[in-house]
């Protein structure tokens, strides 16, 4: 009698344990899903902010893709924002530094992503020239955490494309680092504006009306 009760015991407890792990499973499933569904709003909203950002001042997008996390060269990003029917180039990026320069306004954009950030230490500014309207108000985000995922969209028409520095440091065993290049794009900021988070109201009006942010095939992929 027991051996009968402490067998009962015993699969009452694995029971137990499997309904519990059952549910760990499943409460994680939860969380995975929920972040993914997280994602996919925010990637829909950037999207949503960027066509409309684009179609404002007929900016182009598509050329940051082909140069994204990849080797560019001062060439590569003359034939990419240089453009012959003034069209202006639509980047995400963070404000470096805004300078009073003989009068007119100048400010510097990091765009993260374009070029080979990692291996190769590529980074691209973008030195404009905006109306001191435009600028005031974005003056307390200057310099914080450039590097991170981008604040603001930027329309600008792009004149010139230089490299402004190349160099390494040597370590404690004499080796040298790789390069660290800076390319320095010079222009004028057609539009600004923030990347504005997405709010509960956008959470529902895009969970009645579902938004695709796949692209086709061939096409560039706007998930940053």
């Amino acid at each position: 009698m027991v051996a009968v009760l402490a067998i009962c015991v015993l699969v009452l407890g694995l029971l137990h344990t499997s309904c519990d792990r059952e549910s760990y499973e499943e409460k994680d499933a939860r969380q995975q899903h929920a972040v993914e569904a997280s994602a996919a709003q925010k990637q829909a909203h950037l999207n949503m902010l960027i066509d409309s950002f684009s179609t404002k001042y007929h900016a182009d997008y598509e050329w940051m893709y082909g140069l994204r996390d990849t080797t560019i060269s001062t060439l590569k990003l003359q034939q990419s924002l240089i453009r012959a029917n003034h069209r202006p180039i639509l980047a995400m990026a963070n404000i470096l530094d805004i300078e009073n320069r003989n009068g007119a306004m100048r400010v510097l954009f990091y765009v993260p992503h374009v070029g080979d950030n990692v291996l190769q230490r590529q980074h691209l500014v973008l030195d404009l020239q905006c109306s001191v309207s435009g600028v005031e108000t974005h003056r307390r985000t200057v310099g914080r955490h450039p590097f991170m995922d981008p604040k603001y969209l930027v329309a600008a028409r792009i004149d010139t494309v230089r490299q402004a520095h190349q160099f390494g440091t040597t370590g404690s065993d004499s080796t040298l680092s790789p390069l660290t290049m800076e390319f320095i794009g010079e222009g004028q900021c057609v539009g600004l504006e923030a990347i504005e988070p997405i709010t509960k109201d956008d959470k529902a009006i895009e969970g009645r009306h579902p938004r695709s942010t796949e692209r086709k095939p061939n096409g560039p992929s706007k998930e940053y």
